[in-house]
């Protein structure tokens, strides 16, 4: 059974799946932590497009000058992203309509209980919200 996303057009898949095939998809990671980060750089490598989204200014300005906030992240494929121009990171959340697809990459911390405190999820999700 092949996936068809609900409520999807036919002609919209058709399209989503040229553009995965040309490459010119563009992914959005929100999160540009550990996971976020990680994933970015994936993607960037198969030849996608990616604008991160990150509310750490610090964070997305030293990115943006091919810089890695985290010490198992090689400075080099971040610049190598950002030459390649497959990758922008940026706290302008009103940038999400830009994306394709969306993934959410936040922390999701263990509270007092032991539950995980999805307070990071609820936030980026109202983000997606007021910006699509």
């Amino acid at each position: 059974m092949e996936f068809q996303p609900a409520g999807q057009p036919n002609s919209h898949r058709a399209a989503l799946l040229a553009r995965i095939d040309d490459r010119a998809l563009a992914v959005g990671v929100i999160g540009l932590g550990f996971v976020g980060l990680a994933l970015t750089l994936a993607v960037t490598a198969r030849g996608f497009r990616v604008i991160g989204f990150d509310i750490n200014g610090v964070r997305v300005a030293e990115l943006n000058k091919g810089l890695s906030p985290l010490a198992h992240v090689p400075a080099a494929g971040i610049a190598n992203a950002l030459n390649a121009g497959k990758f922008e990171a940026t706290s302008k959340f009103r940038r999400l309509a830009e994306a394709d697809v969306i993934a959410v990459c936040v922390p999701t911390p263990l509270d007092d209980a032991g539950e995980p405190d999805l307070s990071f999820v609820v936030e980026a999700i109202k983000s997606i919200a007021v910006s699509l």
